[in-house]
């Protein structure tokens, strides 16, 4: 099953329900939407479309995601249900504040690989160091 987000009610006895004979609806595929606060599935309110409350209360299998209607053929909702507009995607500017964080972290990553470096090179010149301080040993001795 995946539910369809007709629209809002201020009275829940302004809901209707679709005709038995089936309607065609165009929308706007969507994830679920964070947990509701306030659910009473007795008289069927909901504030948010909270998928994990309804997998619980509903006996069919659920989609994991629902559709904003913008359009329905016939029309069958009310005057009183408003429509729900889909989100937009209207600000397509940087965030500056996200790409900084993800050059701070590509920052600590060249630093990490920079240390593991100097270390193996650190470890190889001090075991040349400790080879030529035995050698030198060994000679004062001889």
């Amino acid at each position: 099953m995946l539910l369809v987000l007709r629209g809002w009610v201020a009275d829940p006895v302004d809901a209707d329900l679709p005709p038995a004979t089936g309607v065609t609806v165009t929308g706007t595929l969507a994830p679920g939407e964070s947990p509701a606060l306030d659910v009473d599935l007795a008289n069927n309110l909901m504030t948010s479309v909270d998928l994990g409350v309804l997998i619980n209360a509903w006996d069919d299998d659920l989609y994991n995601a629902f559709i904003f209607a913008t359009d329905e053929s016939p029309q069958v909702s009310a005057d009183s249900v408003a429509e729900v507009p889909p989100p937009t995607l209207a600000n397509r500017d940087i965030d500056w504040g996200n790409l900084g964080y993800a050059l701070q972290w590509w920052v600590f990553a060249a630093f990490a690989v920079y240390m593991y470096f100097r270390f193996l090179h650190q470890a190889a010149h001090e075991d040349d160091e400790t080879s030529e301080n035995t050698d030198t040993k060994h000679k004062v001795r001889a």
